[in-house]
């Protein structure tokens, strides 16, 4: 069961190094909602988090703890975007289909 927005999960979480860091409003919100329903959620879906979390700098803490994916922070904000993008079943088809095209393009021999 999900933890109330505000809830002591967030504030239990230990501070990084740099005491300094002081999260936007936008990620307070996003940890709340991510860490109410971590417990729920399928490993898979933790997995993925985690390995795109280690791809990035900072999570030197999940160094022993998962294989990070070969992203940086320009991959992350491309699928972070198209994520916020999708709404509906229409924008994944539609995204599938320029993906495809796009990919159908590069293989294509050149004259």
């Amino acid at each position: 069961m999900p933890q109330e927005s505000g809830s002591p999960a967030i504030e239990s979480v230990p501070p990084p190094p740099d005491t300094s860091y002081r999260p936007t409003p936008a990620m307070r919100g996003a940890l709340d909602g991510l860490t109410s329903w971590w417990s729920s959620e399928p490993q898979g879906f933790r997995e993925l988090v985690l390995r795109i979390l280690a791809s990035l700098p900072g999570s030197e803490a999940l160094d022993d703890v998962v294989e990070p994916l070969p992203l940086g922070w320009h991959e992350v904000q491309l699928l972070g975007d198209l994520l916020q993008a999708l709404e509906c079943g229409g924008d994944v088809e539609a995204t599938v289909r320029a993906i495809l095209a796009e990919e159908r393009e590069e293989e294509a021999p050149s004259p």
